[in-house]
């Protein structure tokens, strides 16, 4: 992303990407201007991307993270991935920890050189994550991060189906803070 907040891990051997973990420091939107993953949509064309970016869409409307903990700014953990073939190696748990310490150190006007200057001196309220799988929302917990609200992703219905049937195995998604 192009905010300079993402977090990779690479092959020691290759240099080969393995795992990322992307990463969004999000800013009040006021009424009427679309949120982060509302933005999304309009880029995007491949339908199962599109089924989770509507869910991502959908659970920033419904818990509007600005207004209940009052803050202006939060980091937002978008997307762990790590290579299949690279699972069980505590990668997942690596990068998490580093995107929250990256988080922790806006707190004390510590940003990364690859931040976006159109987010310097801003500084995160809180750390979320909505986490579609127990090993992502694992990873974050282990740093401090806590469930807020799990809900079915059976309630997301699109074209008279759930998106579960689009988005197989997750069948839910754990919304998880951290306050700063």
């Amino acid at each position: 992303l192009k905010d300079g907040l993402s977090v990779v891990a690479r092959d020691r051997d290759t240099n080969r990407i393995v795992g990322f973990f992307a990463n969004k420091m999000q800013s009040y939107s006021h009424a009427g201007e679309p949120m982060y993953f509302e933005k999304l949509l309009e880029k995007y064309k491949d339908p199962i991307f599109l089924k989770y970016l509507s869910v991502k869409a959908e659970t920033d409307r419904s818990i509007n993270l600005f207004h209940t903990f009052n803050c202006e700014h939060y980091f937002q953990l978008i997307n762990l991935t790590v290579l299949r073939e690279f699972r069980s190696r505590k990668i997942a748990y690596s990068l998490s920890e580093k995107s929250i310490e990256l988080a922790e150190n806006m707190l004390y006007g510590i940003y990364p050189e690859t931040m976006d200057i159109q987010h310097m001196g801003k500084v995160p309220g809180l750390i979320f994550a909505s986490a579609t799988s127990e090993h992502s929302a694992r990873a974050v917990m282990k740093f401090g991060m806590s469930v807020m609200k799990q809900t079915s992703l059976t309630e997301y219905v699109e074209d008279g189906a759930p998106v579960t049937e689009k988005l197989p195995p997750n069948t839910y998604t754990k919304l998880l803070i951290k306050k700063l």
